[in-house]
């Protein structure tokens, strides 16, 4: 290899490292002004979104369907909609202590870990607290066959 073969060589990197340094500034100019999101930004996004949803549902379900559920299944999914909201708080809280920029990889995937397993719990739990209200809504509605 001659000299002006390396000299190009050079100039090639050179270049496609200016390039780079171009592509990084506009990335961080985009996560800057809020146009990429992290996933950990998504996820925490997604849980707020249910805490509101699961609040705003303990608050309708006794005053909007008193009409048409009795007061136990509106007492009980009023509780079920607010052990929702307040497990996925508690997801909420947790997912946005994880700062993957001072942390190291270990304890970070291992916070992850243990919120994501906690998810799961969270939802096996909901999941058999589901089950009973559907089936009280069953054995209230149990002449209205359209219905069932």
């Amino acid at each position: 290899m001659d000299i002006e073969e390396m000299k190009k060589r050079f100039d090639a990197l050179n270049t496609s490292l200016e390039s780079l340094d171009d592509d990084n500034i506009r990335l961080i100019r985009q996560v800057e002004e809020g146009k990429i999101k992290s996933a950990q930004t998504k996820l925490c996004g997604k849980y707020r979104i249910f805490v509101i949803i699961g609040l705003t549902m303990s608050i309708v379900m006794p005053v909007f369907y008193r009409h048409i559920f009795p007061l136990a299944q509106c007492i009980g999914f009023s509780i079920f909609f607010l052990i929702a909201a307040m497990m996925d708080l508690y997801l909420l809280c947790g997912v946005r202590k994880i700062n993957y920029t001072t942390m190291g990889v270990e304890t970070v995937a291992r916070k992850a870990l243990f919120y994501r397993k906690r998810h799961h719990l969270f939802m096996a739990i909901l999941i058999a607290l589901c089950i009973p209200l559907l089936g009280s809504l069953y054995w209230v509605f149990r002449d209205d066959t359209e219905l069932i």
